[in-house]
């Protein structure tokens, strides 16, 4: 009856709700999204149904507010919902949750429990060092073996790379198999040191504490970064147009260029947890497909990490410092030739939804043979300017080339390892993503990390497919 007389008033249902105190309303509840959707069980609806739920929640609010004039409960319900509305901000702001919400990952304790073994493992230090030089991780993003590049293609051209590189002193470790199937996993087992989640692990329900989120929210509790910061090493990035080191400027190199606004960072910190960010960023997306709008700038120049580290060092690198180049080749956007020069047509969109696509098409077959170009860049400059350094050259995962996809072929990858004198004879077939890190730390600071028994991991990719967040470990024998 209340809900009739509401809609039958001589001002209009919108007059009321855009009245400023009923807005405030709708304002202030939007901040209930992000912890309201986590509660919700229906996987791929969980955020539409909590902004359904936070809107009759509203207008319920307005009418009791409009028909019960009763003013110490109107206040008590407005002083609710700002102390409310201010602590979210003061929680994402001022203290940076450390763990964004405590449902985003289930497993949540699985994580804690290997940074607590990570953390005791460093009691096994070696105290005497004597030199701390520096190390890099350079990703080649999707990046297959070359031996399976030349077997899809009927080419030579990784094997002629080797013969090119073979006087720098790297070791190619043939038949290598990535931790884990997609980036946001691979690099979080980099910064774990550990194979963090597994299929023993419960389902994660969310990415924010996965990479590369978890720079930005719980960057000084990781273990790779603790380790560092114990041997005063400090840690870079040198991203691409999907991430850089504008999530954290602490990870930026002197006079590196930080795309990112300051109202950009002050607006994403403000709106994370309501209902208008997810709202903007799904009008966003359907105007950008719509008008054909690319979906990152510059790909050509952002996605070369190994060129913007060069440009931005010119021959003087920071010493004690560890190095994240993250380039996006052979990766699509296919945009490079095969000398690197740019791509006037782009052969794949640059929307992440394309990504899992299995294809041979000659798009990704260029790209390689840039990346491999690139590769080849990169360690004459390092061996030139940075000569006692350990260098790590991997991707995160392989391609699908064939139908039906493939998951071990997902998982087939480049890893390609310096040798240096004092820790050469470590290098063996067990140093995928997850040993390699470890591998490093021991040669270059005199740890003493267990080498553990590899093991890959797949997981579904889209969030709309049953299982995601559920691992499966690939059995790579077969």
């Amino acid at each position: 009856m209340i809900l009739i007389r509401f809609l039958t008033r001589r001002k209009t249902t919108l007059n009321l709700i855009l009245s400023p105190n009923n807005f405030g309303i709708f304002f202030l509840l939007f901040f209930f999204h992000a912890p309201l959707k986590e509660l919700i069980e229906f996987k791929n609806f969980n955020s539409e149904i909590a902004l359904i739920l936070i809107i009759i929640l509203a207008i319920v609010l307005i009418i009791f507010i409009n028909f019960k004039k009763n003013k110490f409960l109107i206040l008590f319900i407005l002083f609710y919902l700002f102390l409310s509305f201010f602590l979210n901000i003061y929680e994402i702001s001022i203290k940076k949750i450390n763990s964004f919400n405590a449902h985003f990952i289930n497993n949540s304790s699985d994580i804690k429990k290997n940074i607590i073994k990570n953390i005791t493992d460093q009691n096994n230090i070696i105290k005497n060092i004597t030199d701390q030089n520096n190390i890099y991780l350079v990703i080649i993003d999707e990046a297959t073996s070359i031996e399976e590049f030349d077997k899809i293609y009927n080419t030579n051209s990784g094997s002629k790379f080797l013969e090119d590189i073979k006087n720098f002193n790297y070791t190619y470790i043939p038949g290598s198999y990535s931790s884990y199937n997609q980036t946001e996993l691979t690099f979080a087992s980099y910064f774990y040191l550990d194979y963090f989640i597994t299929d023993k692990s419960n389902k994660y329900r969310d990415t924010k504490n996965l990479y590369p989120e978890m720079l930005k929210y719980n960057f000084e509790d990781l273990p790779l970064i603790k380790v560092l910061s114990q041997h005063n090493f400090k840690f870079y990035l040198i991203g691409n147009s999907r991430g850089d080191c504008d999530i954290n400027k602490k990870t930026c190199l002197k006079n590196y260029e930080i795309k990112k606004k300051f109202f950009t960072e002050v607006s994403e910190i403000f709106f994370i947890k309501s209902a208008f960010y997810p709202i903007y960023k799904k009008i966003e997306e359907r105007l950008r497909r719509s008008f054909s709008i690319s979906l990152y700038d510059d790909n050509y120049y952002q996605n070369d990490a190994i060129q913007k580290f060069i440009d931005t060092t010119k021959g003087e690198i920071p010493k004690q410092s560890f190095f994240l180049l993250h380039a996006i080749y052979p990766h699509g956007p296919y945009i490079y030739n095969q000398d690197c020069s740019e791509k006037k047509i782009n052969t794949q969109p640059s929307h992440t939804k394309n990504i899992q696509i299995a294809d041979k098409n000659v798009g990704y077959f260029d790209n390689y043979l840039c990346a491999l170009k690139k590769v080849k860049k990169i360690i004459q400059y390092l061996n030139k300017y940075d000569p006692e350094a350990l260098v790590l050259i991997q991707s995160d995962h392989g391609k699908y080339f064939d139908l039906p996809k493939n998951k071990k072929q997902r998982l087939i990858n480049f890893n390609l390892i310096k040798n240096l004198e004092k820790c050469k004879n470590e290098i063996n077939e067990n140093i995928d993503n997850v040993n390699s890190i470890r591998y490093a730390l021991n040669c270059q600071l005199n740890l003493n990390y267990q080498i553990l028994e590899k093991s890959s991991y797949w997981g579904p990719y889209s969030t709309k497919e049953d299982n995601w967040g559920k691992l499966e470990k690939i059995n790579l024998d077969n």
